[in-house]
């Protein structure tokens, strides 16, 4: 699919990565972190970088589960679509056909709801997956101190 731009909008993106990475790089340098909280599982890389020389290897390897969970999922669905589907694809079909279509109807030109789906849709299925796995108990540990962990809880939970 070839876009076609026009001459301003072509100079408009120009000037707007033009001045949109700049500026993303200063505040990635300027930022301060506070002492000591959600410093537990990150590891600078690239320490002149600033926040872009940072990784935490935490969200990397639960990036790759959710990954690999979507494709278990679903690459057994995408490679056989049967013309009478049966549970898992009338699932994954009815989920897509609820992204299509929500996509259409907030991108009218037809020529840009395909492309916009499928990056929608990855996103979202991406998405949903990681905050299911968040929410077993156990995977995902909340790197902060003790205290701000228990006035968190304190807030949300209450107890006779």
């Amino acid at each position: 699919m070839k876009l076609n731009l026009t001459k301003g909008d072509k100079i408009f993106l120009l000037i707007f990565f033009a001045v949109y990475i700049p500026i993303a790089f200063l505040q990635a340098r300027s930022v301060t972190l506070p002492e000591g909280i959600g410093q537990r599982w990150i590891v600078d890389i690239i320490p002149q970088w600033g926040l872009l020389g940072r990784i935490n290897p935490m969200t990397v390897i639960m990036s790759w589960v959710t990954i690999g969970v979507i494709l278990v999922l679903f690459a057994p669905v995408f490679r056989g679509f049967k013309p009478i589907p049966d549970r898992r694809q009338a699932f994954l079909e009815y989920i897509l056909n609820y992204l299509y279509t929500s996509t259409k109807d907030m991108i009218p030109d037809e020529r840009f709801a395909r492309p916009v789906f499928t990056i929608a849709a990855t996103l979202f299925l991406f998405v949903v997956v990681s905050n299911l796995l968040g929410a077993v108990p156990g995977v995902q540990v909340v790197p902060t101190e003790k205290g701000l962990e228990v006035s968190l809880f304190m807030d949300t939970w209450y107890s006779p």
